[in-house]
């Protein structure tokens, strides 16, 4: 599985075509293992790929100078109960940001702390990450910036109630009207280079 999911990121730009390790990486790279995490889905089994940043010590040598705050569900509660008093009808919408982590781009001074990886057919192999590896803190201070601010956009711009939980977006939209919050959020990640789900 991690070698599938290696090359299907590696030809959406998240990471190099995967190479066997060679000796001369130990001394150029700082390596992360990669491990797979296998998750039940309503659609059946997946297998999520998650780079162990904390073991390869990339993890404790990063430093965030905010904490990461998300909404919850209480914003969503906030929303419909406005809607419900005023006697707006509404509508509920949400937006699942697919590779969220892995499209934010990997500074490229920063691509020796960014190679991963892990054993098929009793070879080790190794990609370097282009996008964020999933299972670092970089990689969440990252999104996060980069996801509240699209949050402002949708809220500030167009007016649009929108709350977030890491890559879920989530608001309400009047029924009456011509775009949700969702649909102003799809086309302005599309433009960044993001799909929803």
């Amino acid at each position: 599985d991690l070698m599938d999911l290696a090359l299907e990121e590696a030809q959406l730009g998240c990471n190099s075509k995967p190479r066997i390790l060679q000796s001369s990486d130990l001394d150029k790279f700082t390596l992360c293992r990669r491990i797979p995490v296998r998750e039940e889905r309503s659609n059946g089994w997946r297998t999520r790929a998650v780079d162990d940043e904390t073991e390869a010590g990339v993890n404790p040598a990063t430093w965030q100078d905010f904490s990461t705050v998300y909404d919850d569900i209480s914003k969503l509660d906030i929303m419909a109960r406005y809607c419900l008093e005023t006697g707006v009808p509404f509508t509920l919408w949400k937006r699942d940001v697919s590779k969220a982590f892995r499209k934010v781009m990997v500074a490229e001074c920063h691509w020796t702390f960014a190679a991963s990886i892990f054993h098929w057919h009793g070879t080790i192999w190794i990609i370097f990450h282009f996008g964020m590896p999933f299972g670092s803190v970089a990689a969440n201070s990252a999104w996060h910036r980069l996801g509240s601010a699209f949050r402002w956009i949708v809220r500030n711009l167009y007016k649009a109630p929108v709350a977030r939980f890491v890559d879920d977006f989530f608001g309400i939209s009047v029924l009456k009207g011509y775009w949700s919050g969702g649909m102003v959020l799809e086309r302005l990640l599309a433009m960044a280079g993001y799909n929803c789900d």
